[in-house]
């Protein structure tokens, strides 16, 4: 039975609530009207109230707000006694709960629960004390399992959970992810229309910074919506509200716009079936380029390699580093290329190095240059060439859009098939077995024509990005027309160089066909809009394994080409 201690013991009320339990309706005003009532009804001396509206019950009371104020009154000796609804309110494991009551009762502060027969001023009051804090913690731990499995139960059905909803999507009345037609204001297309032209970029050439860039120049809004509202997604501003280059390298490497997403659990992964925004070989062309871009930053480079990233081996398939050599002991080392796998630090054994032929950096960078420069100054040629490839591709796309429709007619037809075959079944015009035959052989060619349909609309994607790589670099020629003595005088002209090149050179591979001494390889450039050509150049010879000469002349074939088609 409580006793009335009118006017002897000073008591403080604690009340709280998590967000969680808000949700549940357990709000901290129906505790705060509780303890209020309580303390009138047995005429307890209240001297402060103190309310965690939103804070865990898992967190120490130190670590909460009102919690820390109320051992700071308590060091100060302002109360006597603490009166709480329930005893999980104070906290809701075992070890914050003894922390808690550990501090107060050094100060002899005594803890009551208004609904609980305990009282910690007894012997057998701490024992209930400690037996409800144990049912607390493990009621809460029974309460987050079955969260978890609830969770994962929904997840396995293809609902969404929580958390942020992807840009490009939204929640349906059953909280599936659906397709945004969601308006991007400034552009009046989509969310999902605005999504596919980032991959687009990315896969054309662009990089996360320059998209970045591009969508706050155009003034997209920058927001994360949140599900879990009844009013459906929340929108909350970014920090800045802006788009930055983390945000969109996360889009790229999201397997969701793929159309595949994996829902992470303690049990191991979920995999689930989601719609696709972007096909699977525009996400993994877009992955690429960043992989490329990645390999192409010039982070912790002493000497900007105008070439690097962009070399490959054509013996072993790894790329070329950019390095110096030269006599030993000598002072002066000239750059060069090498392939990555011929270095003692990859591959110490020196019979398997692959022998890829070193390539002179300053030759190699000064002959690349003066083609991108030649473009650059004299645009047409390149351009109409450019052009004529696009022209030669859009009617392989307008050939491929009359196949789409084709296609889609064809798909239309085979409900109606499915829909003779069961009606002949029903009249016994065929047997169970012909008929499961006859739908196998449906379905299967159905399967085989949405196969075909995400085929072209792969190509049709790719086009689009072939498109506005060209677009791009057909800008950038022109606008460098009048900047190129500029660049070429600047200081930080190498950076400016990097980046036209970038632009305009897809790849370049060193093919050695042998490592004899005086073989010379054969170096193939890449360019993204010119036809293939021949000249003469130079080559780096070896001396022997581990010590180098300086670059000196030998005939060396080289071949420009096109990026891939």
């Amino acid at each position: 039975m409580i006793e009335s201690n009118s006017g002897s013991k000073r008591v403080v009320l604690y009340a709280r609530v998590s967000s969680d339990e808000q949700a549940e309706r357990g709000t901290i005003g129906n505790q705060r009207d509780f303890l209020r009532n309580f303390a009138s009804l047995y005429g307890l001396n209240v001297v402060d109230t103190y309310e965690d509206d939103g804070w865990s019950g898992t967190l120490a009371l130190k670590d909460r707000a009102e919690g820390r104020r109320l051992l700071e009154d308590a060091e100060a000796h302002r109360f006597d006694e603490v009166v709480v609804y329930r005893i999980d309110r104070l906290a809701r494991s075992l070890a914050a709960l003894l922390d808690a009551h550990k501090a107060l009762d050094r100060l002899g502060i005594t803890l009551r629960s208004a609904t609980e027969p305990f009282d910690t001023a007894t012997s057998i009051g701490r024992f209930m004390f400690q037996l409800l804090g144990s049912l607390a913690e493990l009621d809460r731990s029974s309460t987050l399992e079955r969260l978890v499995q609830g969770r994962n139960r929904l997840a396995r059905a293809g609902k969404w959970t929580g958390g942020v909803v992807p840009f490009g999507y939204d929640l349906d009345e059953d909280r599936c992810l659906t397709v945004s037609g969601r308006l991007v204001e400034p552009l009046r297309i989509t969310e999902a229309d605005l999504v596919r032209s980032v991959f687009q970029a990315i896969a054309g050439g662009s990089s996360c910074s320059a998209e970045a860039l591009r969508l706050n120049t155009l003034g997209v809004p920058c927001a994360r919506r949140y599900a879990g509202h009844k009013k459906g997604p929340m929108a909350i501003p970014t920090p800045r509200g802006l788009w930055d280059a983390s945000r969109i390298q996360r889009m790229i490497r999201n397997t969701l716009y793929a159309g595949n997403h994996v829902f992470e659990t303690r049990n191991g992964p979920i995999a689930r079936d989601v719609p696709a925004l972007v096909s699977t070989e525009l996400w993994d062309a877009a992955g690429h380029q960043l992989t490329r871009n990645r390999k192409m930053s010039p982070a912790n480079s002493k000497r900007v390699h105008l070439l690097r990233g962009l070399i490959e081996c054509g013996r072993c398939g790894h790329a070329y580093v950019g390095n110096t050599m030269g006599h030993r002991g000598g002072k002066e080392r000239k750059p060069v290329y090498r392939c990555g796998s011929a270095s003692h630090r990859e591959n110490p054994d020196l019979t398997t190095r692959c022998k890829g032929k070193m390539i002179p950096a300053e030759w190699l960078e000064d002959l690349v240059w003066q083609d991108c420069r030649a473009f650059i100054l004299n645009p047409g040629e390149a351009l109409a060439q450019a052009q004529q490839q696009l022209r030669n591709r859009m009617e392989q796309s307008t050939t491929a859009e009359a196949e789409r429709h084709a296609l889609l007619q064809r798909l239309n037809e085979y409900d109606g098939q499915r829909e003779r075959i069961m009606t002949l079944f029903r009249r016994g015009r065929i047997t169970l077995d012909e008929a499961d035959a006859q739908l196998e052989s449906a379905d299967r060619e159905a399967t085989e024509t949405r196969q075909m349909l995400d085929a072209l609309s792969a190509q049709a994607d790719l086009l689009k990005a072939w498109e506005t790589r060209i677009t791009d670099a057909a800008s950038l020629l022109q606008r460098l027309q009048d900047q190129l003595d500029e660049v070429e005088r600047s200081a930080d002209g190498a950076t400016t160089k990097r980046t036209i090149v970038e632009q305009l050179v897809y790849k370049i591979v060193v093919h050695t066909a042998s490592a004899a001494r005086g073989e010379s390889p054969t170096i193939t450039i890449h360019y993204a809009f010119t036809d293939p050509r021949s000249v003469a150049g130079e080559s780096l010879e070896e001396k022997s394994a581990g010590v180098a000469t300086s670059p000196t002349p030998c005939s060396t074939r080289y071949r420009r080409g096109n990026g891939p088609a």
